[in-house]
Parts: C-alpha cells; sequence; structure tokens
C-alpha cells in the first residue's frame, strides 16, 4: 500500500544526497524519528530513517568529491580506534553467523552497522565544510527532538 510512496521518497532522497550531500545530511538528522516507520527489504526488517542513511552513504560512495573526504577522515581516524571497531564488528559478525536468522541481519544491520554509519558520517566534512559549520545539522536534530516530544506530549494527554 505505501510501496509506491516510500519508492518516492527514497528516489528523491537518493537524487537529494547524489546533488546536495550536506542537505541530505541535514535532512537525514531532521529524519532521525522515521525509525517509527517499518518496512522489510529482502527478507530483513529495517524502517525508514536506515534505509535513508544507507542511501546517503550510497550516494556519497558513488560521487568523487565526497568518496574522497569520505575515505581520507576515515584513513586519518587514530588506529586504536579502528582496532576497537574491528574487533566489536568481528564479535558482532561471528554472534549473528552462529544464529543465522533473517531477525539476526536485522539486528546486525540496526543496532551496530547502522548507528556507526551515521555517526561517522555526521563527523564527516561533508557537514562541517566551513570552521564552526555542521550547525545545521544540530538544529535539525533539535528540531526533530522538539516534534517527537510535542507528539509524545498531545498522546500522553490524549489518555
Amino acid at each position: 500500500m505505501y510501496l509506491p510512496l516510500l519508492s518516492l521518497a527514497f528516489a528523491l532522497f537518493f537524487l537529494l544526497a547524489l546533488t546536495r550531500p550536506t542537505h541530505a545530511l541535514t535532512l537525514l538528522a531532521g529524519l532521525l524519528p522515521t525509525y517509527l516507520l517499518r518496512l522489510t527489504i529482502a527478507g530483513i526488517p529495517t524502517n525508514f530513517f536506515e534505509a535513508a542513511v544507507w542511501l546517503v552513504l550510497l550516494a556519497t560512495l558513488l560521487r568523487h568529491e565526497p568518496r574522497h573526504t569520505f575515505i581520507k577522515k576515515f584513513k586519518k581516524t587514530p588506529p586504536p580506534f579502528l582496532i576497537l571497531i574491528g574487533l566489536f564488528f568481528v564479535a558482532a559478525m561471528s554472534s549473528t553467523f552462529l544464529t543465522p536468522t533473517l531477525h539476526s541481519f536485522g539486528i546486525l544491520k540496526s543496532w551496530i552497522l547502522t548507528p556507526v554509519v551515521f555517526g561517522f558520517y555526521l563527523f564527516t566534512p561533508l557537514s562541517l565544510r566551513r570552521r564552526g559549520g555542521g550547525g545545521e545539522v544540530i538544529n535539525a536534530l533539535i528540531i526533530s527532538g522538539v516534534v517527537v516530544s510535542i507528539l509524545g506530549l498531545f498522546q500522553l494527554t490524549s489518555l
């Protein structure tokens, strides 16, 4: 029922990420509450926000300038931090493969891979082009938090 609308939203979001990656990142931060919109892709449970994060990453890797910036930033990450993330991924992957159900892959994607990709993407220079930049992302996070809080208050008062 919602498939055409979701497909259109994903296509528009992907085009935005290809043409204006900074705007896509800001919109992505504002769309954080859309993790409540659940869907299934290839049998793996996911949500709108996770799919949007992976679309932004795909668009980033397809464009030369953002891909170069993303890779350069990744190479500047301190080695002890990368080792700890690598060990964490090895532990997560081994536990996922020991219980090979689609739900375990969904948990790996939702709780481990997507937050790391989103967090790393937030700290790339794409969102901080000028010194002191990135205020748009912080504002989007604040606005989305306020909207969710207001909706929660309305829900609480309607009980």
